[in-house]
């Protein structure tokens, strides 16, 4: 008795353990894969080849992050039928490294190059995956870099997920300011530590921001010369948006206490895209930093997965209501020849 007890309790248990695991055992990942090197770049793949593909998702990484900070984030998608691509930008992640195929010669960040291998990873996706829809992910410098790619020129992108979009800049002055300003401004080349601007402001959950301070891959240490980069790209990103393709749908989610960027300044820049194809998510109680380093949020989850999943019948709706129509202006055509004789 005693002993099928314990059996049950111990069945029991191991599968709420089961139960509560993702499922991200079926899901592979792969560095540096060979599409990457064709491109010029390091390019890193999740994806679940037991299941049907949806459609592909490119990731575009924070500023200081790299392509593998989306762990948890591209596991759960490609579980979800979406394989995730990301690459690390020029100046970050495998770019730090001494490697022969990506050697980083003068040692700083391109954003305006990093936004080219963006649209390249886009267009070599499109040709790998005929046929299949392509959204692009980014988070906060990485939104505004995959807004600046689709408004650069027409890609074969559906749609665009932007989270911790930067549209309007959140200031937090502490006496350190005046400290720094006075190095930087007689050596702006100086790297400069970002620890005590980043560990108040990054994220709601102080378990995160501690795991991005001990990660040895993130860039702790930025010049001002590549911060005011990174700003100009920002604001030339915002104001680019109406070359943008009236085919690209936006979900733009921000944490209702994001201290980087003002989520307030989201539903008008929402309307500037355009309302009925833009919608914008505020996640109560969080922060800057959510999809990089951290396990996915439920609500964040649901959010864009249903998201995905409306976006993709609504497209596969018009391409069939486009199908129909042009099948009934063949059959309505008058006949030219007959009419001839």
């Amino acid at each position: 008795m005693i002993r099928a007890l314990a059996i049950n309790l111990i069945m029991t248990i191991a599968f709420q353990v089961i139960a509560s695991c993702p499922a991200y055992s079926a899901v592979e990942r792969q560095d540096l894969i060979p599409l990457g090197e064709d491109l010029g770049f390091p390019v890193y793949q999740w994806k679940d080849n037991s299941i049907p593909t949806k459609a592909i998702i490119v990731a575009f990484h924070g500023m200081t992050f790299y392509g593998l900070a989306f762990e948890d984030m591209a596991s759960h998608f490609a579980s979800e039928g979406y394989p995730v691509y990301s690459y690390d930008f020029r100046g970050f992640g495998f770019w730090r490294k001494s490697h022969d195929k990506y050697k980083n010669i003068d040692g700083k960040v391109h954003f305006s190059q990093a936004t080219e291998d963006g649209k390249k990873l886009i267009k070599a996706l499109h040709a790998q995956y005929p046929g299949q829809k392509i959204f692009c992910i980014g988070e906060s410098l990485g939104s505004n870099l995959a807004l600046w790619a689709v408004s650069q020129e027409s890609l074969p992108v559906d749609g665009l997920i932007l989270c911790g979009l930067a549209v309007k800049n959140s200031y937090h002055p502490t006496p350190r300011w005046v400290l720094d300003f006075a190095r930087e401004i007689t050596n702006p080349n100086r790297p400069m530590n970002l620890t005590p601007y980043v560990k108040p402001n990054l994220a709601s959950d102080p378990k995160v921001t501690n795991i991005y301070l001990k990660d040895p891959e993130i860039v702790h240490k930025l010049s001002s010369v590549e911060l005011v980069k990174a700003l100009i790209t920002n604001k030339k990103s915002i104001e680019s948006t109406y070359l943008i393709s009236p085919s690209i749908s936006f979900l733009i989610i921000s944490g209702e206490n994001d201290r980087m960027f003002k989520a307030s300044a989201l539903p008008d820049f929402a309307t500037k895209l355009g309302e009925e194809r833009t919608t914008v998510k505020i996640l109560p109680k969080k922060g800057h930093l959510l999809l990089e380093l951290a396990p996915m949020d439920n609500e964040l989850s649901s959010t864009i997965d249903t998201w995905l999943d409306d976006q993709i019948q609504i497209k596969q709706t018009q391409v069939e209501k486009k199908e129909f129509e042009d099948e009934g202006a063949m059959q309505t055509k008058p006949n030219t020849v007959s009419l001839l004789q």
